[in-house]
């Protein structure tokens, strides 16, 4: 049953399993973040999450068409 052998045995198994996940995980995020940064699709800065809201935010403003109201807020201005 669970001798001390077959419980080290599952546990060596885990941790290579593991290991072996972690490796191949870390080489494809790593051959994607390359591909992104050579396609100049990765940021080069790195921010906060509120940083990251406010900026889309403005990119929203930008971008929009200029109707109605861009507040942001669902009532109207005045």
């Amino acid at each position: 049953m669970n001798t001390p052998n077959s419980v080290a045995i599952g546990w060596v198994s885990l941790i290579i399993a593991g290991g072996a996940a972690y490796y191949f995980a870390k080489k494809e995020i790593n051959a994607r973040r390359r591909e992104q940064a050579a396609d100049n699709r990765r940021p080069t800065e790195k921010l906060e999450w509120w940083e990251k809201l406010e900026q889309q935010e403005k990119e929203k403003e930008r971008h929009s068409t200029g109707k109605g109201n861009t507040s942001g807020s669902s009532r109207p201005s005045g």
